[in-house]
């Protein structure tokens, strides 16, 4: 965790990012900040009462980036192993980028009728199952149609991640969180075409590639689903009755 620290200190624009996407998504960013006692005591909150969802929010955006970088970089090459020419492959890039266009929008609006926490298990899941699919050979028209859904799932799902991280924590540290869990995360999307690369110069065949896209985006929807009750929402503590003057 300590490496990650050093992620977010040395990328000065992981902060400034971190408060242009809580605007976006009309929180407000934290203030402005004097001295170093406060940045000890809300980096200290983001790792007190909020570490395990600051642990579990890395993780999940880790494997969306992953995901995310590593079909934006490698799909064209896996779909020539799979024995399609140059122009077709190119051409699933492209049903791609057109999946996530359209995807973000859709599933932007059914966040905001289930709620993200429920929006992000839906678009991980056809995400894994398009990626499934997609190892199996099928007509070009259904792969086009998975392309897209993977699109839809991979990508629209790590847009989701971000601003339901933004809204899980206190305005207080809202850009603190935020920025931690991107820059951290972040080393998901150098891992993802880096461990690729890896995965196809070994010769194993284009399904290897697919699976193991897949198992990310399981395990991303298994932590989402492991967040358990938010930290703000506390037990009531019962109320001991005093004693009575005799």
């Amino acid at each position: 965790m300590a490496a990650g620290v050093a992620v977010v200190a040395g990328c000065p624009r992981a902060q400034d990012e971190a408060r242009e996407l809580a605007i976006h998504h009309g929180l407000d960013p934290e203030p402005p900040t004097a001295g170093a006692t406060t940045s000890k005591v809300r980096t200290s909150e983001i790792f007190g009462r909020y570490r395990r969802w600051t642990i579990l929010f890395v993780l999940i955006s880790f494997c969306g980036l992953l995901l995310s970088y590593g079909v934006g970089t490698w799909l064209p090459q896996i779909m020539r192993q799979a024995g399609y020419p140059l122009g077709s492959a190119i051409s699933f890039l492209l049903v791609l980028n057109l999946g996530n266009v359209i995807g973000t929008l859709l599933i932007a609006s059914v966040a905001d009728r289930i709620g993200s926490r429920r929006a992000i298990p839906i678009a991980l899941s056809v995400g894994a199952v398009s990626l499934v699919l997609l190892s199996i050979p099928l007509p070009q028209v259904l792969l086009y149609v998975l392309v897209t859904l993977l699109g839809f799932g991979a990508m629209g799902s790590q847009i989701l991640v971000n601003g339901f991280v933004a809204a899980s924590y206190p305005s207080r540290i809202r850009a603190s969180g935020l920025g931690f869990v991107m820059g951290v995360g972040r080393l998901g999307g150098i891992a993802g075409p880096y461990a690729v690369g890896l995965l196809i110069s070994t010769g194993l065949g284009f399904q290897w590639n697919f699976w193991f896209f897949a198992a990310f985006a399981v395990i991303a929807l298994l932590l989402t689903l492991s967040l358990g009750r938010h930290p703000d929402e506390r037990t009531p503590t019962p109320t001991v009755p005093g004693r009575v003057a005799g």
